[in-house]
């Protein structure tokens, strides 16, 4: 089993600092892939023990987050982690709190059809919107 192979890398991130990059062996928690093989889709989160968890795209972050059996009874004792996506134009780590979500495009990321993300500049919706967004898109 891939997932089993999950590699936590651990690292200190602080309110905003730069979101930690993946190392050659840090697998998706989801599917079980390498993550550094695909940066322009990486989707990163850190919990407050500093441990980082890498996605190779947006979708198999929202998977991890509403799918509560994927996040060992460790990792949700620690709380809300920070959150990160690439943008999808500028190729750059962006607060995938912030970022909207492009769902049903014809975009296709290293696991097929990907919600991709896109920064809006100073606009930016709330945490419960972003959060009634996805869990819509989980159902």
């Amino acid at each position: 089993m891939a997932a089993a192979a999950l590699l936590l890398s651990p690292v200190a991130v602080g309110v905003g600092e730069a979101p930690p990059k993946p190392g050659p062996r840090d697998l998706c928690p989801i599917c079980g892939m390498l993550v550094a093989k695909y940066p322009n889709w990486v989707a990163i989160a850190v919990y407050s023990d500093g441990k980082a968890l890498f996605f190779d795209g947006a979708k198999d972050l929202f998977r991890y987050l509403f799918d509560s059996p994927k996040r060992g009874t460790d990792r949700k004792a620690l709380g809300t982690p920070r959150l990160w996506a690439t943008e999808f134009y500028g190729l750059k780590r962006i607060d995938a709190r912030k970022a909207f979500y492009v769902v049903g495009s014809d975009v296709l990321g290293p696991m097929g059809h990907e919600q991709f993300s896109r920064s809006f500049g100073e606009f930016s919706p709330s945490l419960d919107s972003w959060s009634a967004c996805c869990r819509a898109w989980a159902l």
